[in-house]
C-alpha cells in the first residue's frame, strides 16, 4: 500500500500514575475492562473479505470518467497496465480492477482525473503510475474515502492513464486491507505476569535505559494496550529491514512474552519462545514506554 492509517488514541485514563501520551491506532471497536486494572479498553479491530470486497466495489463504482468514454478489456493488457496502481496487495487486502478507453488524450484524462473527486472521497495522490520506464509513461491519481469502517484499513482508489492509439486507456484499481484474527496466545492475561522489564537501547546516540516494573496498574495497562493492537493486515513487515531505526524498545514480561516495539512499523511479539503475528502498531507502545522511563518526547 502506498501509505498507513493514521488516528489518535488519549492515553491519559490508561497511563494516569505516569503522565500522559499520545499515539496512533486504528477506529474502536467494542469495549471490556483490561484485565486486573478495571479499565475499559477497546478491543483489537478485526475486519473480513467480505467486508473488504464490499468497499472495493463501492468505491470502484465511484470513479468518475469523461463523457464517452467506455468499459474495455484489452487483450493482451499493455504495460504497465498489467499491474495494480495501488501497489503491493498482501495476503489481507482485496484488489478489485477495471479498464476505461477513453477518446481523448492522456494529459487531458490525467487533468480530468485530478478534478473530479469521487463522492465520499479525498484526492491522496498523483505522478507516476508504477511501471513506468523510460519509454513507456503511465500518469496516476489516487484517492482515499473519508472513513472507512473499523476492521478495514488502507482504502485506495487508484488510477493509471496510459496513452494509446486514438485515445487512453484508464485501469482503475480499489484495494482494501482487512485486519485478521490475533493469535490466541497474543491475548494476554495481565494477571499472569509477575513484572515488566522497560527496555530503550539508543542506536544514534548509543545508549540503553532499562527499568523492571512489579506494580499490576503499571503491567495491566501495558497489557491492556498491547492487547488493543490488531495484527498487521501486512506480513511482508515483519521480514523487512529497517536502516532508520534510531532506538529499539522491548517490553519483556515474566514469564515469557516478549514485545519489540516498533519493529519497522509494527510490534514483533514472541510467547513462550515462539514469534506470533506481528501487531500493528504506530508508536503506542513505544510512547508509554518512554513514559514509564521518563523519557523525553
Amino acid at each position: 500500500m502506498r501509505g498507513k492509517w493514521v488516528a489518535v488514541l488519549a492515553l491519559t485514563t490508561m497511563l494516569t500514575a505516569c503522565g500522559t501520551a499520545s499515539s496512533s491506532r486504528p477506529p474502536a471497536q467494542a469495549t471490556a475492562p483490561a484485565p486486573g486494572t478495571g479499565l475499559a479498553v477497546a478491543r483489537a479491530p478485526a475486519g473480513s473479505r467480505a467486508a473488504a470486497l464490499a468497499l472495493a466495489g463501492q468505491m470502484l463504482s465511484r470513479l468518475v470518467v469523461p463523457a464517452g468514454s467506455q468499459a474495455a478489456r484489452p487483450s493482451p493488457v499493455p504495460q504497465p497496465l498489467t499491474v495494480s496502481s495501488a501497489g503491493n496487495i498482501s495476503p489481507y487486502t482485496v484488489d478489485l480492477h477495471r479498464f476505461v478507453l477513453v477518446r481523448e488524450p492522456a494529459a487531458t484524462v490525467h487533468s480530468f482525473l485530478l478534478r473530479h473527486v469521487p463522492a465520499g472521497m479525498s484526492w491522496y495522490g498523483a505522478g507516476l503510475a508504477p511501471g513506468t520506464t523510460n519509454t513507456v509513461t503511465a500518469l496516476w491519481v489516487d484517492y482515499r474515502p473519508r472513513s472507512v469502517a473499523a476492521g478495514l484499513t488502507g482504502a485506495e482508489l487508484g488510477t493509471a492513464a496510459l496513452a494509446m492509439a486514438g485515445g487512453t486507456l484508464i485501469r482503475a484499481d480499489a484495494s482494501v486491507s482487512w485486519f485478521p484474527p490475533r493469535s490466541a496466545a497474543e491475548q494476554l492475561n495481565a494477571a499472569s505476569f509477575r513484572s515488566v522489564t522497560v527496555t530503550v537501547r539508543g542506536i544514534i546516540p548509543p545508549r540503553t535505559v532499562t527499568r523492571t516494573f512489579t506494580s499490576a496498574a503499571v503491567i495491566g495497562r501495558l497489557v491492556a494496550l498491547a492487547n488493543y493492537l490488531p495484527a498487521t493486515p501486512f506480513p511482508d513487515v515483519a521480514g523487512r529491514k529497517c536502516l532508520a531505526i534510531m532506538s529499539v524498545y522491548r517490553l519483556a514480561f515474566t514469564p515469557d512474552v516478549v514485545i519489540d516495539a516498533g519493529d519497522c512499523g509494527g510490534d514483533a511479539v514472541t510467547v513462550d519462545g515462539k514469534q506470533q503475528p506481528m501487531l500493528w502498531d504506530a508508536d503506542t507502545l513505544i510512547a508509554a514506554a518512554r513514559q514509564l522511563l521518563n523519557l523525553p518526547g
